[in-house]
């Protein structure tokens, strides 16, 4: 009859234990949702605010905004594509390409920047999208200054 009752109090025993484990496993911090901000600047500088003549080279330049952005986050790669075709990537801070102008029909274009960034060991991928102008050499564009910033916060 003991070897019974103590059979059944190691079984009681074992059950509160396994409860016990069970409640602590499961802390607020699972069902925390984590937010991360990215801010970052892109300068346009070759031309005349978005316009640019066709004997001109295009130069972008990246830039982590520190003050507006999550602690701790890093940039690895920033790729950038001009009118959806890829013409290039930088990997080391500046992260900067230049594009000759030449290469670029006249009118409107779009620069896609894709970034991608880590931050607590997770990974993401955020872009921006810009227009600028390619006008002819000789004709007159804005008179703004050379430098352009647009920002995304993803």
């Amino acid at each position: 009859m003991r070897t019974k009752n103590f059979t059944n109090f190691l079984a009681l025993l074992g059950i509160v234990l396994l409860t016990v484990f069970s409640f602590s496993a499961c802390s607020d911090d699972d069902n925390e949702t984590k937010t991360y901000t990215l801010n970052f600047n892109v300068n346009f500088a070759g031309g005349n605010r978005f316009d640019f003549t066709n004997d001109q080279t295009l130069q972008v330049t990246l830039a982590l905004n520190p003050d507006k952005s999550s602690a701790g986050i890093v940039i690895e790669n920033v790729e950038y594509y001009i009118d959806n075709a890829y013409v290039g990537s930088s990997s080391m801070s500046p992260f900067m390409m230049r594009y000759p102008c030449t290469n670029l029909s006249i009118g409107t274009h779009v620069l896609r920047v894709n970034v991608t960034w880590t931050v607590d060991g997770y990974r993401f991928t955020s872009q921006k999208e810009n227009q600028f102008y390619v006008v002819a050499a000789g004709q007159g564009g804005t008179t703004a200054d050379a430098k352009v910033t647009f920002t995304a916060a993803e």
